[in-house]
């Protein structure tokens, strides 16, 4: 994953400068998205990818989504926290993850 500065229109770029800054998903990239075909769990910094991470789990224990959305996601948003520079202590409900999996 590329960091938001990479990526984003600059106008977006401006809103987007402080962690936690409002970001309108619609000028994020497909590849800002921990499931990038239904533009959901959107990391582009710490908190969203905090958020997205909280989400994931959220949407699995109401059976919104099945194990393997769940294993692709999941290792995007470590994907994400690595970039960050960020380690989860939640732990994958799917088993066989590891937490922090790239």
């Amino acid at each position: 994953m590329l960091l938001v500065s990479e990526a984003l229109p600059k106008a977006a770029k401006v809103r987007a400068a402080k962690p936690g800054a409002p970001v309108d998903p619609k000028e994020v990239p497909d590849r800002f998205f921990a499931w990038p075909k239904e533009r959901k769990y959107l990391c582009v910094d710490k908190d969203h990818a905090k958020a997205a991470l909280k989400s994931l789990n959220t949407d699995y224990d109401a059976k919104r989504i099945n194990n393997e959305i769940y294993s692709r996601a999941y290792k995007n948003i470590m994907k994400a926290y690595k970039s960050f520079g960020m380690q989860s202590q939640t732990k994958p409900r799917v088993p066989g993850l590891r937490p922090g999996i790239s």
